[in-house]
């Protein structure tokens, strides 16, 4: 279990160029991720739990450090990680923490108070947002993402064991037509090539 001085990056590689007074510890209620992004013209980023109710933000914290420094216990689909890239963290963030704030403003007080009801009326309220098709896979994916990697988690903080609207993809929760995988682009014609 991370202490207060526990450093963010714990078990993430360090840009040499990185200024150690940035370097954040798990107490800080900002985290700047940046010292762990290698890349020059990668974004950076860092995630804030002051935006994080109080009752969740403990829970929020420990979630997005495990993110950051323990291998997945699952795979990531598509992928052949066993972690996920700090700027992909940092994205997870808004969905995570916007789903919070629904749980808090529906008087859920803590992870394991999550029901299969309260998932519903979130998949409910997430479809008549008016946001893009986009947003809202990563909202409704990010509360999968959640629920896959709870095993990491203290079990006081982690959702019901069931999986959330029995395991569909968000695409599928979208009404998005299953791709087979095979490209759709007609050719071009070889009289326009040539």
């Amino acid at each position: 279990e991370p202490l207060p001085d526990t450093p963010v990056l714990l078990r993430r590689s360090l840009n040499p160029a990185a200024d150690p007074a940035t370097f954040s510890v798990y107490s800080n209620d900002r985290w700047n991720l940046a010292p762990g992004v290698f890349e020059a013209h990668a974004p950076t980023g860092s995630l804030n739990f002051a935006a994080v109710p109080p009752q969740y933000r403990a829970a929020v914290k420990r979630y997005f450090w495990c993110l950051i420094n323990a291998d997945t216990p699952r795979r990531q689909r598509g992928a052949n990680v066993s972690r996920l890239a700090l700027h992909t963290i940092t994205c997870s963030f808004l969905p995570i923490r916007d789903f919070v704030l629904w749980l808090n403003a529906s008087g859920i007080q803590g992870f394991g108070e999550v029901r299969r009801e309260d998932l519903e009326r979130y998949l409910t309220d997430v479809l008549a947002a008016d946001v893009s098709d986009s947003k809202k896979a990563r909202l409704l994916g990010e509360v999968v993402r959640f629920w896959a990697d709870r095993k990491m988690l203290p079990e006081d903080i982690r959702m019901s064991a069931a999986p959330p609207w029995d395991g569909e993809y968000p695409a599928e929760l979208l009404g998005a037509p299953s791709s087979s995988g095979v490209n759709r682009t007609p050719r071009i014609n070889t009289d326009t090539i040539d």
